[in-house]
């Protein structure tokens, strides 16, 4: 910390403590592109998935019987498939590679030259299924379909609930 920044610190916990001690929140950001294109477009993204989950992350949890966990708001990492070793692997495997997170972990795996340009809504729910897994929701092989498409449901279900009131 800068010696202008303590001195700040110190004032506004001076003039209004409950200020004070409020954090601002982490903002995500997408690491390793070597594009800054896509990782400009990629953290526009992650900023609509962090809402998302921000408002329907506890819901989505118990939807998948797991519980819920605030923090990983603020340790989760996004990091770019791009000359990843497993994602080459998922790939040869599958024929293609979307994002992959391992239960429990705060790293989350996308290709953003494949997410960058394609539907906010999409890659936003994808974001929120991947955030279920750092979370602790596993997956089985061949599960994935069926998992996004109950977070897409939800968010369907929880967009028409706000649009009737």
């Amino acid at each position: 910390m800068t010696p202008g920044a303590g001195m700040f610190a110190a004032l506004m916990a001076a003039a209004d403590p409950a200020a004070a001690a409020v954090k601002p929140e982490r903002v995500w950001d997408f690491r390793g592109s070597k594009d800054p294109e896509i990782t400009g477009l990629m953290n526009a993204h992650l900023g609509r998935a962090r809402q998302s989950f921000k408002e329907h992350g506890q819901g989505l949890a118990e939807e998948f019987g797991i519980p819920y966990d605030p923090t990983v708001a603020e340790q989760v990492q996004f990091y770019d498939t791009a000359g990843d070793i497993t994602a080459e692997r998922l790939r040869r495997r599958n024929g293609f590679v979307s994002a992959y997170t391992t239960p429990g972990s705060r790293a989350i795996r996308l290709p953003g030259r494949n997410l960058s340009n394609m539907d906010d809504e999409m890659v936003s729910n994808l974001i929120v299924h991947e955030l279920m897994h750092s979370m602790g929701l596993k997956e089985d092989r061949g599960q994935s379909d069926k998992i996004q498409s109950i977070v897409n449901n939800y968010m369907k279900r929880k967009k028409k609930e706000r649009e009737r009131k």
